[in-house]
């Protein structure tokens, strides 16, 4: 770590109002997710004592002390830090992590871990000013656009109009189009739910006949509006392997160096809800009409391993889950309309059952630090065989194939061993790693 500071703290005059933490480092944790619409990081410090002088309204003698009781309150400050890491390289200060002013951490909370006598151990909870906005803001808009342009329209509207406040970034790279609009009311909401409200209605306009279901999510590059069919379908990034590699090479730090399997196969319980038909009450505030219909779940050719998505794990059954979905008329337009907008008999179904046949497998890795590695990314993961014939192939053939990482987190200590580490959940619907015939 390169730098590590926090650089707005209200202090004596005459002090920095700057201090450099590096002295009390112990460590920093990063952390990404599919299913976070932000990235978040944690900072565990060790103070003695002598960070920083009071200030007379902590301490009448302005004494020095610990961070936590000079200063009036850490929370809401900003944090910058950098880290090196051969992993990557780039143009930032530092090569490899940077979040400073222009990408600035928020400490939200200081829990304190240990204390006694002559220390205090505790925990800086980071978070990007763009979360504190959502926090802060109530969407009442009504959205009634595309929907890639309604995320996009949240994103970039100030927290005055219900929007964070934030660069959405390259659009053209990181936002898939979108199929469908749809009239999105704000109600009150918090802007980054709204937004996952759209992500589960989107249908992407590719890959072709792509079903439903959209994450949204931030990594290093920034926010991301993606398919799920569209992620699963991109190119392996990296392959890792469990088991014997050669620790003297390059590919030594592409190993799987710990994991733990956490499911193999669909839970019975969770295929019998979300796996099979489905029953969609709908009720048209036009017309007044109430209808059930029971909807077929769609196989798609889209899959991370060599299996057909749904032929195995939709169960056959007489039971079904219902749903009851109120059918919204095109209200965002200039004039009176009745048409329906975005019909949820043409998203609902197929995007539960996407979201739900993708968290099949389950598992989670550990692998040398590696910096380029994003949430969303697609892996090709190898674990050896138990067999008596290693010579006929030592893959496990169906463990071992394409999984999608959905979470990712980076840590990094002052161990010299393990001082930097990446922890995943890697996810997969389907076993195998033979697809189209076993190419």
């Amino acid at each position: 770590i390169t730098q590590l500071s926090i650089d707005d703290l209200n202090v004596t005059v005459g002090s920095n109002e700057s201090i450099e933490l590096l002295g009390g480092f112990l460590q920093f944790e990063y952390f990404e997710s599919l299913l976070s619409p932000y990235a978040t990081a944690n900072l565990l410090i060790i103070d003695t004592g002598y960070a920083i002088m009071a200030g007379a309204q902590e301490d009448l003698q302005e004494r020095l002390g610990t961070l936590r009781s000079s200063t009036d309150t850490l929370k809401g400050k900003t944090l910058t830090v950098k880290i090196s890491h051969p992993s990557v390289e780039s143009g930032i200060a530092g090569d490899g992590l940077e979040f400073s002013a222009d990408n600035p951490w928020r400490i939200s909370d200081t829990p304190l871990v240990i204390s006694d006598d002559k220390l205090e151990i505790f925990t800086l909870k980071l978070r990007p000013q763009y979360a504190i906005n959502n926090e802060k803001t109530k969407a009442y808009k009504t959205y009634v656009n595309k929907i890639r342009d309604n995320v996009i329209d949240i994103l970039a509207s100030s927290p005055q109009d219900g929007g964070l406040g934030a660069n959405p970034g390259n659009v053209a790279e990181r936002y898939d189009d979108t199929v469908n609009k749809c009239t999105e009311r704000g109600q009150g909401r918090k802007p980054f739910d709204v937004i996952i409200a759209l992500a589960r209605q989107a249908i992407p306009t590719s890959p072709a006949n792509a079903k439903p279901g959209c994450f949204f999510y931030e990594t290093q590059d920034g926010f991301n509006f993606k398919g799920i069919d569209n992620l699963i379908s991109q190119a392996s990034s990296f392959a890792y392997v469990h088991g014997a590699a050669a620790t003297f090479c390059e590919a030594s730090n592409l190993r799987i160096l710990d994991f733990q399997v956490r499911s193999t196969m669909r839970d019975l319980f969770k295929s019998l809800n979300y796996g099979e038909n489905m029953q969609l009450a709908t009720f048209d505030p036009i017309s007044l009409d109430f209808g059930t219909a029971l909807k077929v779940v769609e196989d798609t050719g889209y899959t991370l391993g060599g299996d057909t998505l749904l032929q195995e794990i939709v169960e056959e059954s007489e039971n079904y889950s219902t749903f009851f979905d109120l059918k919204a008329p095109d209200d965002g337009s200039t004039e009176i309309s009745s048409e329906i907008n975005n019909p949820p008999d043409f998203w609902r179904v197929q995007a539960l059952t996407r979201y739900n046949s993708l968290l099949n497998k389950v598992i989670d890795i550990v692998v040398p630090c590696n910096l380029q590695l994003r949430a969303g990314m697609v892996l090709d993961c190898a674990w050896m065989k138990k067999t008596d014939r290693p010579e006929q192939g030592i893959s496990d053939e169906k463990l071992s194939g394409r999984y999608l990482i959905l979470h990712l987190s980076h840590k990094f200590n002052g161990d010299g061993q393990t001082g930097s580490l990446t922890h995943m959940t890697i996810v997969r619907d389907t076993d195998g790693i033979y697809s189209d015939g076993g190419s």
